[in-house]
């Protein structure tokens, strides 16, 4: 597999620096979701690897995916309250 111009995946690499960045954004004080911290984190680790343009896009990229899987989580949990609810009687 390969990323942006032609640098070949590290998988370790990618999955180090993913699990650093996410463990120091849970446990920053005062960042939501680690906002800033886990983008900051994963370029620093991964711009020597990649360059600057793939590595920010890789830590954007992730951001949109991660906050899509939350949205999509709530959803299910909100539609599935409503049809527990509208289930039981009252």
């Amino acid at each position: 597999m390969q990323l942006g111009s032609g640098a070949a995946a590290n998988f370790w690499l990618l999955t180090g620096s993913f699990a650093l960045a996410w463990v120091a954004g849970f446990v920053t004080p005062g960042a939501p979701a680690g906002l800033g911290i886990r983008e900051t984190i994963m370029v620093t680790l991964l711009e020597p690897a990649y360059g600057p343009g793939a590595a920010l896009s890789l830590a954007l990229l992730l951001r949109l995916i991660t906050s899509l899987g939350d949205a999509l989580a709530f959803l299910a949990g909100l539609w599935l309250n409503r049809r527990q609810r509208s289930r039981t009687p009252a």
